[in-house]
């Protein structure tokens, strides 16, 4: 079942869904709407999965960018109101590739690697 973009509304609000749930709304989010958002962790630990902070970025290739406030507001249901169209939801250029990031193959990405 698809789902609405409205679900992601709060989806954030008590911190990072598992794993699947967050390649699940992304998953359905970028075959919608062609954005990929990635869920970027500090690290990738064995028998724990992704840890350590976290931020949501919009993916295009080797490049990554921030979301806009506003978005980010709305996924942790700091704003009621809708961001706009998610073609929209890009802000400024972050400072890493997110090609050299270890990953899951779906929308989770970690900065390091402890998975010896």
């Amino acid at each position: 079942m698809a789902i609405d973009i409205g679900e992601l509304a709060g989806a954030f609000a008590h911190g990072a869904p598992d794993e699947g749930t967050v390649n699940r709304l992304f998953g359905e989010l970028h075959d919608r709407h062609q954005v990929n958002l990635q869920l970027v962790w500090d690290e990738l630990v064995e028998d724990d999965g992704f840890t350590g902070d976290w931020e949501i970025f919009v993916v295009e290739g080797p490049v990554a960018y921030h979301l806009t406030p506003s978005v980010t507001e709305w996924l942790t249901c700091e704003h009621a109101t809708h961001p706009g169209d998610p073609s929209e939801w890009k802000g400024q250029r972050a400072d890493f590739n997110p090609v050299m990031l270890i990953g899951d193959g779906g929308h989770n990405l970690a900065h390091r690697d402890s998975l010896g």
